[in-house]
Parts: structure tokens; sequence; C-alpha cells
């Protein structure tokens, strides 16, 4: 007798531009820029070539509309899971490196040196974040 093959394959897919790309988004839920309405054809067409009959998506504005091209491309409805959401980075959202690391150097210090272990300041740590995508 043989086993069926039941492997599956997992595509991740980031979400498109948007205005606060090079700052720490986090929680933070900005729609998509000018620039990643533009990049959605781009990534539907990159996709193209994959068979896969699910779209997951976060809560978050940015995921949700990079998820809905992609669904939309498919004919497939989007499944929203808030536990893929990104990861809390507290008081640092919003926030540039350099303004980080001028405004809580301690912190960020840490936060490099501990990492994944550590938390931003006022964070979700890394290890819960991983425990609630995996959940």
């Amino acid at each position: 007798m043989s086993v069926p093959d039941i492997r599956s394959t997992v595509l991740l897919v980031r979400h498109a531009h948007t205005d606060m790309a090079g700052q720490f988004c986090g929680h933070s839920d900005p729609d998509l820029s000018q620039l990643g309405q533009q990049q959605l054809q781009e990534i539907v067409h990159r996709i193209g070539k994959w068979l896969f009959t699910k779209v997951y998506s976060s809560s978050l504005m940015r995921a949700r509309r990079t998820a809905e091209a992609v669904a939309a491309s498919r004919c497939l409805e989007i499944n929203i899971r808030s536990g893929l959401d990104e990861i809390s980075f507290g008081a640092w959202e919003g926030k540039s490196w350099a303004e980080i690391e001028a405004l809580y150097p301690v912190d960020a210090a840490l936060w490099l040196n501990d990492h994944p272990a550590g938390a931003a300041t006022g964070g979700e740590p890394f290890l819960d974040f991983q425990q609630r995508v995996l959940n």
C-alpha cells in the first residue's frame, strides 16, 4: 500500500509598498502607496506560475490589499488571520532606525545583540510573535 502525497507548498508574498517604507511599521496600518498599487499587477504576474487554492492574509490593510489582488486573479476568497499580523514594535512604530538609535540607544543595542530574543521598546517579544504566527 502506498502513502498518498500530502505535501503542500506555501507561497509567502510580502505586501506591496506603503508610504512607511524605511520606518518600523509593525501594527501601524497604512494602506498601499501609489507605488504599491502599481506593484500589484507585477506581484500577480510573478506568482502566476504557482498553483494555489487558498489565500491567507493578516488583518493589516497593506497585506489585505495585496491579498485582494492575488485572490481576485484566481477568483478566490481571502482568509483573514489576525495571528499573521506583523510584530508590534511598540514605541518604535513609525520611526526609522536612526531615530530609534537616537531615542532608545540602550534598547536598540540590546535588540541588535539579543535578536531574535529581545523586543522593541514596549513591543512584542519575537518568540511571542513567532508562536502567534505558528498558531
